[in-house]
C-alpha cells in the first residue's frame, strides 16, 4: 500500500501581515533539514555553518543577528553557488566563528 503513496510536505507562512505572495508551498520528497556543521578553525576556535534554511523562509540577516547575539560570536552571511539540497543555483549560508 505504501509504495503507491508519494512523499509530500507543506511549508506554510504563519505571519498574516507578511509580504509573501503564497502562504503555502507544497513540495515532493523527504522533509529537508536545516544543516548545522561544526569544523575546527584557527587557534582552537570553531567555525559553525548553518545552511538549507531558505526553504523554511527564514530571513538570513535575522538569523545572522540572532545567532551572533546568542553565541556571542561574529556571524556572517555568505552566498554559496550550486546547492543541490534546495534545488537552486545559489544558496545562503550563515557562518559563526568563535569558541
Amino acid at each position: 500500500m505504501e509504495k503507491h503513496l508519494e512523499k509530500k510536505f507543506v511549508v506554510e507562512n504563519i505571519e498574516e501581515d507578511s509580504l509573501v505572495k503564497d502562504r503555502t508551498s507544497i513540495f515532493s520528497g523527504d522533509v529537508p533539514h536545516v544543516i548545522v556543521h561544526v569544523q575546527p578553525g584557527i587557534s582552537n576556535k570553531k567555525v559553525t555553518t548553518v545552511s538549507s534554511f531558505e526553504l523554511f523562509r527564514i530571513d538570513s540577516s535575522e538569523l545572522q543577528s540572532y545567532l551572533s547575539n546568542k553565541c556571542a560570536a561574529s556571524a556572517t552571511v555568505q552566498t554559496v553557488i550550486g546547492s543541490v539540497k534546495t534545488g537552486s543555483k545559489e544558496s545562503l549560508v550563515v557562518q559563526i566563528a568563535g569558541n
